[in-house]
Order: structure tokens, then C-alpha cells, then sequence
């Protein structure tokens, strides 16, 4: 079992997926996403990976087979894990966490930055079809989307904000000290 388990919630853009990086990088952590079940899904079913697709799925499959579908995978995987540090990205809505939680070594981690920062962040890095050519007002729509709106909501269950409206080394600085105040005292593979 990890001795840390770090889920990370925050708006699309915000920097989950870089704080994973530097984390994997740094500190040889695993990192998971509740993205990335629903890429594999819209992959085997040969269907586009839009931000419209990634909703459309979560949604649906939800609606389904309960709310907290994505958080009982998610809670088993990583309770299986025996890296020291795990990294949960894309935590959005109260039942993702809901089964994370009781996992001993379980803390939230929110990160978060200003909209237009995230628009900028998002057109410059294009990871889903259409993203490259999304305007502010559209960027500004999809904020309202089901998998966005509940977000608030679970960023106030989390120990610490990250405030990532500056530099990779700003972040990285306030990354390595969140993880140290949630007690995780693991190896570091550069410094």
C-alpha cells in the first residue's frame, strides 16, 4: 500500500497533469487518472477524443451503473499499488473521492488557476480534438459542463491549494511542500 496517496482536483488546464509529471519524475510516483479510463474507452470504441466525448461518456456511464463507478476502479488500483507515492488525477466530483478516501495515506491536493490562464494553457497544448482553436467564450461554456461544475465541491474537502498561476518552478516548490506536510517523506530520484 503507498504511504501517500495524492489525489489531485482542479479545472481542466489547471496543472493536474504537470504536478503528476514532476512527481513521477522527481519521485518515481504512479499516477492514475480518471481521464484515462474514459481515453481507453473512447479509443477502443474508435470514437474522437473530444472534451464533448470525455463528458458524453462519463455522464452516461454514471448514469448507469451508479455515480461512483469511476471511484470503486479507481480506489482498487490503487489500494493494489505498492509504490510509496500515487498520484489520482482528474478527481472532479464527490463520489471520485468517496472510496479514496478511506484508503489510509489518502489526501486531496486542489490546484487551481485563473481562467484565462487555463484557456491559454489549453489552446497552446491541444490534448483533445478542437481545443487548439477553442476561444476564450467557448473555453468559458465548457466550465459549465456536468464533469466541470462540480468541482468547487470537492476542491473544498482538500488539506492544501496550489496556486499554479506562475512558473513549473513555482509549482514544483509548492507541490514538494504540500507533499511533505501530508507526511510523505519517500525517496527523491533527482534533486
Amino acid at each position: 500500500m503507498p504511504t501517500l496517496i495524492l489525489g489531485l482536483v482542479g479545472e481542466k488546464a489547471g496543472g493536474k497533469g504537470s504536478i503528476a509529471k514532476h512527481l513521477i519524475e522527481k519521485h518515481g510516483a504512479h499516477s492514475y487518472s480518471f481521464g484515462g479510463i474514459l481515453k481507453d474507452l473512447l479509443t477502443r470504441l474508435h470514437l474522437p477524443l473530444t472534451r464533448e466525448n470525455y463528458i458524453k461518456m462519463s455522464v452516461n456511464l454514471r448514469a448507469t451503473f451508479g455515480e461512483p463507478l469511476f471511484a470503486n476502479v479507481m480506489a482498487e488500483d490503487v489500494a493494489k499499488d505498492a509504490t510509496p507515492l500515487v498520484v489520482v488525477d482528474g478527481i472532479r466530483r464527490p463520489a471520485d473521492i468517496e472510496h479514496l478516501r478511506v484508503i489510509p495515506g489518502f489526501h486531496l491536493l486542489y490546484v487551481t488557476a485563473d481562467a484565462k490562464t487555463r484557456w491559454e494553457r489549453s489552446v497552446k497544448r491541444a490534448e483533445k480534438v478542437g481545443e487548439a482553436d477553442m476561444t476564450f467564450e467557448q473555453f468559458m461554456v465548457e466550465e459549465q459542463a456536468p464533469t466541470e461544475t462540480s468541482i468547487a465541491d470537492v476542491a473544498r474537502e482538500a488539506g492544501i491549494t496550489v496556486d499554479n498561476n506562475g512558473t513549473f518552478e513555482e509549482l514544483h516548490a509548492q507541490v514538494e511542500k504540500a507533499v511533505a506536510a501530508f507526511g510523505y517523506a519517500g525517496p527523491s530520484l533527482k534533486d
